[in-house]
């Protein structure tokens, strides 16, 4: 076929049953049968490769695999990197591959027209909680069971550095359970190995990607995975100690063999999640392993302390860790003294959080009071003040910035009216306004919304009032204003704000001017506030929601698929089972519609395994199953995550435990 340049030809359906049929000739092998010729050798390998690049690996991986079992890592490295060659070459997998690739030594094949490799625009994983766009934008996809058995033949050789190369230049991740299925076809120490190099395989990955691993660390940290987070850390420490490792603190060891730095804000990022998930004592290894390895702790580091003590409110902790830190003689910069202010005022320490922004202050040059965080600083201070009720200093703050800069800004002064609106006190609340106006300040939705809610307590023409009051400063309300004013009312939710913001909706809903009309991303506003009204009794609720859902059909309005996916996302918000049923009936919704995407599935399916709701997790595979679709990637992961949730059984002398 290639002799006749007629491999376009293939269709999807033979390119899986050749390689299924290469597979079977590859296991084969493993018998008593005579073996192939190199010249034989040579032509499965030019198929495998084919058929793996145009996606379908069972060929390619069958026959890595007996390289392996015969003890060949060359020829497994040598595969892989073909492989590899052909993905740069390939459009899409019904379009011809360039067969001088993979048949190298035909003498029928046309070099004339030159190539121009292109590397595929694979599906971009929004959802992937590890993912790096810098490092990872251009990687090709490797099929996973490729990939690890080029990590089989790297830890044949006992070669860990050869495999981190390999692995960092896929955007491949892989399963537990896709690790178990390539060591169950190797022999037992080689499968074992194989586990063990998979296992430190994703911690360098993390590690190589800074910018992954920070945002992995965030999410765990959210969800107070606290034991994830130490597992991580261990692995990384185990690392540093071993007596050949392949990742340093210092930048001046890197070398060919150590090829991975660990940069210092990773020690202070996971010295503040350890905080945050209330991990005091494995807070203090970090701090003792840093002196351990050698590793001087930056402003950075101290920031990370800072935050982390604020979080839990320990305001002698903070105090201490400044003193500390100063001690060491490193100077605090903007986002340090914000950490301290904003953990002072968290921990009701009102007065040594204001003697630390005076001090901020009193060292600010002429030109950093124009400053974006300089700003910020004043308001995280004023901020504090209210919350901790010591209205008469904020003000004090408050004309300071008037006076001598930074100037306020409308975030300013929402805070003073968030304070006053939480009071009930409309008089100051006006004061506030006046200020507004008299700074030729401009309002915003969540000043309109928080003034609205306050007058709706005590005028019954609150929304004509707010409203003239835009129309006032120039700001024509049309449907975005409207549908801003709604979602920052809902966000409040309280009884009052809820019953506003349904207000402002009846009176887009009323609007006769052709001006202003609810479209789907205002009514997806009003639905999210109702799934969040978790002080509603469910009943209630669920009369909203119907009335809601019906108005919508009323006005011919469709729920996109955006929208189902922002209503699953809020429903799931609710710890309650009453979440999971209404996140699942928006599900059936989206199924019927036909509306189900790949970003459906993962969502659903992760908050499901988080929550270890199996029986509602299988029936979301079935679903998946009857509608053709086939998981990649992430979601294939994921999918594999979930039915690997039981012990693994009879198929194998490994378990999960060994990864």
């Amino acid at each position: 076929m290639v002799d006749k340049q007629v491999l376009r030809l293939i269709g999807r359906t033979t390119h899986e049953r050749l390689s299924r049929l290469l597979g079977n000739m590859c296991n084969a092998q493993n018998g008593n049968g005579s073996k192939w010729s190199n010249e034989q050798r040579d032509m499965v390998a030019a198929m495998a490769i084919f058929f793996s690049s145009a996606g379908y690996p069972t060929g390619l991986t069958a026959y890595m695999i007996l390289n392996l079992k015969r003890g060949e890592p060359e020829a497994v490295h040598s595969l892989y990197s073909r492989y590899l060659e052909t993905l740069e070459f390939k459009d899409t997998w019904q379009e011809q591959h360039d067969p001088s690739i993979l048949f190298p030594n035909s003498p029928y094949v046309d070099l004339s027209q030159p190539k121009e490799p292109q590397v595929d625009q694979y599906e971009d994983e929004v959802l992937e909680q590890e993912q790096d766009a810098e490092s990872r934008s251009n990687l090709p996809i490797v099929f996973p069971h490729i990939i690890l058995c080029s990590i089989a033949a790297h830890a044949l050789q006992e070669d860990f550095v050869g495999a981190i190369t390999t692995i960092l230049r896929t955007g491949t991740r892989i399963s537990r359970a896709q690790i178990i299925s390539v060591a169950t076809q190797l022999p037992k120490s080689l499968g074992r190995s194989t586990i063990e190099y998979a296992h430190r395989l994703n911690t360098a990955r993390l590690v190589a990607r800074p910018g992954s691993l920070k945002m992995y660390l965030t999410d765990l940290a959210n969800d107070r995975a606290d034991k994830t987070i130490t597992a991580l850390y261990q692995s990384i420490v185990t690392e540093l100690t071993r007596r050949n490792p392949w990742l340093t603190v210092n930048p001046a060891k890197l070398n060919d063999r150590t090829p991975i730095l660990l940069p210092g804000e990773t020690w202070g990022r996971f010295l503040k999640c350890f905080l945050m998930c209330r991990q005091l004592p494995m807070a203090g290894q970090v701090w003792d392993d840093l002196n351990r390895f050698g590793v001087v702790p930056t402003v950075a580091t101290w920031i990370s302390l800072l935050e982390g003590y604020g979080h839990l409110r320990l305001g002698d902790q903070l105090l201490t860790a400044w003193k500390l830190m100063r001690g060491e003689g490193i100077e605090p910069d903007a986002i340090a003294y914000l950490a301290i202010i904003d953990g002072l005022t968290r921990a009701k320490l009102p007065n040594e959080a204001l003697a630390y922004f005076l001090e901020f202050r009193k060292g600010l040059k002429p030109a950093q009071f124009k400053d974006s965080i300089t700003r910020h600083v004043h308001n995280t201070m004023v901020t504090g003040l209210l919350l901790n009720d010591a209205l008469q200093k904020a003000n004090i703050i408050l004309d300071l910035m008037r006076r001598d800069q930074p100037a306020p800004d409308i975030v300013t002064y929402n805070m003073f009216m968030q304070h006053h609106a939480r009071k009930g006190e409309l008089k100051e609340l006006a004061s506030v306004l006046e200020a507004v106006d008299k700074a030729k300040l401009r309002g915003d939705a969540v000043t309109f919304s928080l003034l609205l809610g306050a007058l709706l307590k005590v005028r019954e023409d609150a929304q004509q009032i707010v409203f003239d009051l835009m129309r006032k400063q120039g700001i024509k309300p049309d449907v975005v204003i409207y549908t801003d004013i709604i979602h920052h009312l809902m966000l409040q939710r309280t009884p009052r704000s809820f019953t506003a913001a349904l207000e402002v909706l009846r009176e887009i809903e009323q609007d006769t001017s052709g001006d202003v009309a609810p479209n789907v991303i205002t009514y997806t506003a009003v639905l999210s506030g109702i799934l969040r009204a978790t002080w509603m009794e469910a009943g209630t609720l669920e009369e909203w929601r119907q009335d809601i859902t019906r108005r919508i059909s009323e006005r011919g309005i469709r729920l996109t698929t955006t929208t189902y996916h922002r209503l699953i996302g809020v429903a799931l918000e609710n710890p309650e089972w009453q979440g999971v049923q209404l996140a699942m009936l928006y599900y059936r919704e989206m199924l019927m519609k036909d509306k189900v995407q790949r970003d459906t599935w993962y969502v659903l399916l992760h908050a499901l395994m988080r929550r270890e709701q199996w029986t509602l997790a299988d029936e979301v595979l079935v679903d998946m199953k009857k509608a053709g679709f086939v998981p990649q990637h992430s979601l294939e992961r994921l999918v594999a995550s979930i039915r690997a949730r039981r012990a693994y059984r009879g198929r194998s002398h490994y378990t999960e435990d060994d990864i």
